[in-house]
């Protein structure tokens, strides 16, 4: 697999990981798409405040250490429509501003993301996708199979969807705030339904061995959708299109957000 489209892997020397796949570590299968919640043994993603030891090692020239981190997996199903929305997912999260994954776990909006991994075959070429399917109308509508390997969309694994049932109103609103916080970074997520908020033991500042679900953290994921003011890195004024956009997708966000939190709704 190779990374498309990471500047990471750009002017480097490419970085060998391993991947755990298995049967038993399907978390999801859904129309378009099928998740894996998987170790993986790579040097990848963004460097905690705290990693001294990494710090060290930049800084010397020796690049970052192998780790083994959990992480989520998602694989297109054998549609053309379904590899068109995997890549648009993964453009859009290499397009979110930096401080969205934020400089230690605990400040973190949106799980971090380890890239997005397209298919090669043994000369260590690319499938590319735009040799091998030239008649398909944008994808948008398409439904006609595909005869390569699916890419690879990996993130961080922040846990599991919220149940709404089961929550009380503080962390309902620990949700809206996640939202709103989002939209205060310059970014509207275009679908923030409860399937997209996951929940995962806490606090994220202390030990993982003393975090527990009494004391939840929410992480917002599925940015496919999501309208950046300032995608990426850059500066200034925001476009008057890309205003536009993120404020129609904010109001979108807004309606869909409250009409699933019921914020007004007090405990039992």
């Amino acid at each position: 697999m190779d990374a498309g489209g990471s500047s990471a892997s750009q002017g480097r020397g490419r970085t060998r990981g391993y991947l755990f796949l298995d049967p038993e570590n399907e978390a999801a299968d859904g129309r378009r798409s099928v998740v894996y919640r998987a170790p993986l043994v790579a040097a990848l993603g963004h460097r905690d405040a705290d990693d001294h030891k990494g710090k060290a090692r930049e800084e010397e020239g020796l690049g970052a250490l192998p780790r083994r981190v959990a992480v989520v997996a998602k694989m297109a199903k054998g549609d053309c429509r379904s590899h068109y929305l995997l890549r648009q997912e993964g453009k859009a999260y290499a397009e979110l501003p930096p401080h969205l994954f934020g400089p230690s776990e605990a400040r973190r909006l949106v799980p971090n993301f380890y890239g997005f991994y397209v298919p090669v075959d043994s000369k260590g070429r690319r499938l590319d996708y735009r040799a091998r399917h030239t008649t398909c109308d944008g994808y948008l509508q398409a439904r006609c199979t595909v005869d390569w390997p699916t890419p690879i969309l990996l993130m961080e694994d922040c846990g599991t969807p919220v149940e709404l049932q089961s929550m009380q109103k503080a962390e309902r609103q620990q949700c809206w705030n996640l939202v709103d916080s989002l939209h205060a970074s310059g970014v509207a997520h275009g679908s923030p339904h409860s399937r997209n908020i996951l929940v995962q033991p806490g606090p994220l500042s202390m030990p993982r061995e003393q975090r527990t679900l009494g004391t939840p953290s929410f992480r917002i994921a599925s940015l496919g959708r999501a309208e950046a003011l300032w995608p990426g890195e850059r500066t200034g004024p925001p476009t008057r299109l890309a205003r536009n956009c993120f404020d129609k997708k904010r109001e979108l966000d807004v309606q869909l957000a409250l009409s699933e939190l019921r914020l007004w709704e007090e405990d039992e």
